[in-house]
């Protein structure tokens, strides 16, 4: 029995300690990042502002503000239709919209993918990386030799 909970607080420090180094590696890319792209690297430390920043260096503000809400509203009808309304025809309802307002979210940010990646130079792949290994490629990002370019690169749109 002892054993058992000696192997479970160790796993549990090693678990800690990779959480507490993939956090500080990923602060120091998004700092990297925005410092690449002219910006204060500071802003990366605090949570919105953080990616407010990185919305306003690839694709426009108000985006973010878009994308916050959506996030939100896909949250309050998760919630909803998870703990209040569960198996209610008006559950089923909301789990409908939180899917819509997911599928919406899950779209926004592929989009800010793609214009962080077109904004620093990289190609439709790299977006794709980004999109769905977003800690490696970012910290591809910031310690490459990748540039930032300008909003949005060689595309304007959306």
């Amino acid at each position: 029995m002892l054993g058992l909970l000696g192997l479970k607080a160790g796993l549990s420090i090693i678990t800690s300690v990779i959480s507490v180094a993939y956090v500080v590696l990923q602060i120091i890319a998004n700092w990297t990042i925005l410092e690449k792209a002219g910006e204060k690297g500071w802003k990366s430390l605090i949570p919105f502002y953080g990616e407010y920043t990185l919305y306003k260096i690839v694709w426009q503000p108000k985006m973010y503000w878009i994308y916050l809400i959506l996030s939100v509203v896909q949250g309050v009808f998760n919630y909803l239709s998870d703990n209040v309304f569960q198996f209610t025809a008006l559950g089923v309802v909301f789990t409908l919209i939180y899917v819509v307002f997911m599928l919406l979210a899950l779209a926004f940010n592929l989009f800010f993918c793609r214009k962080l990646a077109f904004s620093f130079g990289k190609s439709s792949s790299f977006a794709i990386g980004l999109f769905f290994l977003y800690p490696i490629f970012s910290m591809i990002l910031a310690f490459g030799n990748s540039r930032y370019i300008g909003k949005s690169g060689p595309t304007n749109y959306l």
